[in-house]
């Protein structure tokens, strides 16, 4: 595979917003190893289609991230997470609807000058189901998931991996309706279990062998 994390910088908006059009020559420029992005919808974090998202909030909260700032440039809350072996995150939340996240995904690869070999989106799965969770490598389609349509028509590439969180399928025409509701009981016990599943694997990839010092238990609620 591509090499990551090889002469990467990140610049200081997600850390530090800056005012659009404004430049500053003192301010610190920080190397990013991977961008991290979880796909959803802004204003309903707690939907099946949104966890994604839920992923990532959850993920800040077990790597320690800072606090998540509202970053104009990138259209999307940002957190940055430090590795106890020195790699640097930048997680993600975009505040566009699910249909326009790729704008998030192109605005922070093409800014902060990182391949898309160094972005992994989390994506809710209809093919999975609740508890399940899977790899996708680079170069496969979408299969009908907006979401991931946005990011290849925004990145003008197939090539980022995707962790894809099983929700499960509730059969032909309803798809719309299901992906939009909230969980049930039933599927939030399985959805806590695959969110702990989901940050490991994360964790694991990026830094093997630290999983399991860092990942907890998902929080019952996302910030």
């Amino acid at each position: 595979g591509a090499q990551l994390g090889a002469a990467s910088v990140f610049r200081p908006s997600a850390v530090q917003p800056v005012r659009n059009g404004s430049k500053s020559s003192n301010t610190e420029v920080i190397h990013v190893d991977h961008i991290i992005l979880g796909l959803g919808n802004p204003d309903d974090l707690h939907s099946r289609h949104s966890l994604g998202m839920r992923v990532v909030s959850n993920l800040r909260h077990d790597l320690r991230g800072t606090e998540w700032a509202r970053d104009k440039a990138l259209v999307a809350h940002s957190s940055i997470a430090k590795m106890p072996d020195g790699k640097t995150l930048l997680l993600l939340r975009s505040h566009q609807f699910m249909n326009e996240n790729g704008r998030t995904a192109a605005k922070a690869v093409n800014k902060y000058l990182v391949t898309s070999h160094q972005l992994i989106i989390v994506q809710d799965e209809l093919t999975l189901n609740p508890g399940e969770v899977g790899w996708r490598e680079g170069g496969t389609d979408a299969s009908g998931h907006k979401g991931v349509q946005s990011c290849i028509n925004c990145l003008m590439t197939k090539e980022f991996t995707r962790l894809r969180v099983g929700i499960g399928h509730p059969g032909k025409g309803q798809v719309e309706e299901y992906v939009l509701a909230k969980p049930t009981q039933t599927e939030r016990t399985a959805f806590s279990s695959a969110m702990r599943k989901a940050k490991h694997m994360l964790v694991e990839r990026i830094s093997p062998g630290l999983g399991d010092s860092l990942i907890k238990m998902p929080f019952p609620l996302a910030d």
